[in-house]
């Protein structure tokens, strides 16, 4: 079953291992809280171990079309369970505990 959380980084010209999100994002994904989509817009792909864990798609295009492809992309890989979409950049910093945090409110029925 896919989380309820989908969670897209853009990434031009950066490994993803180097990103200030890949400790909680690798934290998150351990505990199948979340959905990830690497997009990575870098002229050449690249490879990384979180890559090949459940719940985890990468997407390589060379072309770099932008923002608006990976966030449409990101939204065509949400189904029916999906609570939210957050969207990322390389360098986004997120505390330890973000996605943790963003699970007890995505399946809380409060309004937040």
């Amino acid at each position: 079953m896919k989380p309820e959380i989908v969670v897209v980084v853009v990434l031009y010209q950066q490994l993803f291992s180097q990103s200030p999100t890949y400790g909680p994002l690798s934290k998150a994904l351990s505990e199948k809280h979340i959905q990830l989509i690497i997009y990575d817009n870098s002229p050449q792909r690249q490879q990384n171990e979180l890559f090949e864990k459940e719940n985890t798609i990468y997407y390589h295009d060379p072309q770099n079309p932008g923002l608006a492809a990976a966030y449409n992309y990101a939204l065509s890989q949400a189904n029916e369970r999906t609570r939210c979409i957050v969207t990322l950049d390389q360098d986004t910093t997120l505390v330890d505990d973000y996605f943790e945090i963003l699970r007890q409110v995505a399946v809380s029925e409060e309004c937040v």
